[in-house]
C-alpha cells in the first residue's frame, strides 16, 4: 500500500488539475493505494471498476465517482475497444487558494464554496467517496469540458493555466448543479476498516491534513506523533510506510513545492518566501531548495521568468 504524492501528478510549474482518459493513464498502480489529492472519475462508455479495501464500486455510463484524499483504492484496467472513461486529479486550491482541505472548506465563508457542493458529504470521517449519475442532457457538456481539460492540463503555459482554471470551474459548477438534481442517484461510499487500523489511519490522515494546512508553522515529530495518537517510533514507521518518506523529508518537500509556487506566482523575494513556507533560516532554506530542485531559489525564478522552467517532480526521499 503506497501514498501517491501531489508532486507525482502536478509539477512545480503546473496548475493543480490533471485530466486524462483512464485507459491512457501513465501512472498505473496495481495495488491498493492512497493519494494526497482528490480524484474524479467519469464513465463515457462501458464501465469502470474501482476497488476499495472492503467493497467494489462499478461505474456505468454517465456515472461519476469522487474519491477523497488518503482513501485506499485501485482501478481495474479497461479494454480501450469497449470502454472510455476519464479521471481528473485535482487540489482544492485550483478553485480557491485559501481552501486546501476538507477541513478548511467547512470553515470557509468564500462564495467559491458553491463549486465544492459535490464534495461536502466527504467531510464525514467515514466517507470515502461520493457517487452520482449525470442527467443525460448534461453528459455531452461534461465530456466536452473533460476533453478541453485533457488538452490544457498537459501544457505548461500562462494561457493553458488560465484556460485550465476556466474549464475546471465549469466542471465543478456542472457537478454542483447535478448534486442538487441527483438526490435519488447520489450515494456516499463509506469506508469499512477495522477499528484498530481505523484509529491509526484516521490519526495519520489528520496529521497529513494538518501538515498541509500548517506547513508554514513550526512542526515537530513529537507533536505530530501525539496528534496521531501513537508513540514516536511507531508513528515514524507508519508515516514512512504510507508516504514512502520520513516526516522531515515529507515536510521539506511540501515546503519547497509551496516555495516554487510562490516564486512563480508572486513578486515576493526569496527571503520573504523562505519565512512564508515555514523556514526561519535562509541558508537552510536555500540548501534544501537546491537539494530538492537542483537550482537555487534565484535560479529557479530566473528560469520561470524566461519561460524555460524545468519540468520538476520533487524528490521527497532526499
Amino acid at each position: 500500500m503506497s501514498l501517491v504524492q501531489s508532486g507525482a501528478i502536478f509539477d512545480a510549474l503546473s496548475f493543480p488539475v490533471h485530466v486524462d482518459r483512464v485507459e491512457d493513464r501513465e501512472l498505473r498502480i496495481d495495488e491498493l493505494h492512497r493519494h494526497e489529492y482528490f480524484e474524479f472519475l467519469y464513465v463515457k462508455k462501458g464501465s469502470l471498476v474501482c476497488r476499495f479495501k472492503s467493497r467494489t464500486e462499478i461505474l456505468k455510463q454517465g456515472e461519476i465517482l469522487i474519491i477523497k484524499p488518503y482513501v485506499l483504492h485501485r482501478l481495474d484496467d479497461q479494454e480501450k475497444a469497449v470502454c472510455c472513461s476519464y479521471f481528473c486529479s485535482f487540489l482544492p486550491q485550483a478553485v480557491d487558494l485559501n481552501i486546501q482541505s476538507l477541513e478548511m472548506l467547512q470553515q470557509s465563508e468564500s462564495p467559491n464554496v458553491y463549486y465544492f457542493k459535490s464534495l461536502m458529504s466527504l467531510v464525514e470521517k467515514e466517507s470515502a467517496a461520493v457517487k452520482m449519475e449525470l442527467a443525460r442532457e448534461v453528459r455531452q457538456s461534461m465530456e466536452h469540458v473533460l476533453e478541453l481539460l485533457k488538452v490544457h492540463s498537459h501544457t505548461s503555459s500562462e494561457k493553458s493555466h488560465a484556460l485550465c482554471r476556466f474549464y475546471f470551474l465549469e466542471l465543478m459548477a456542472l457537478m454542483s448543479e447535478q448534486h442538487d438534481r441527483a438526490l435519488e442517484s447520489r450515494r456516499t461510499v463509506k469506508q469499512e476498516v477495522s477499528v484498530s487500523v481505523s484509529k491509526c489511519m484516521q490519526g495519520l490522515r489528520a496529521v497529513l491534513n494538518y501538515i498541509h494546512d500548517h506547513y508554514d508553522e513550526e512542526l515537530t515529530l513529537e507533536a505530530m506523533a501525539r496528534m496521531c495518537g501513537t508513540a514516536e517510533p511507531y508513528f515514524c514507521r507508519l508515516f514512512k510506510n504510507e508516504t514512502g518518506s520520513t516526516f522531515m523529508n515529507y515536510l521539506n518537500g511540501l515546503r519547497i513545492r509551496k516555495a516554487c509556487e510562490l516564486l512563480r506566482d508572486s513578486s515576493d523575494n526569496a527571503l520573504e518566501i523562505c519565512y512564508q513556507v515555514g523556514y526561519s533560516n535562509y541558508p537552510r532554506f536555500s540548501r534544501q531548495f537546491k537539494k530538492n530542485t537542483g537550482q537555487s531559489p534565484v535560479e529557479f525564478r530566473r528560469e520561470v521568468c524566461r519561460g524555460r522552467g524545468k519540468y520538476w517532480k520533487p524528490s521527497l526521499a532526499k
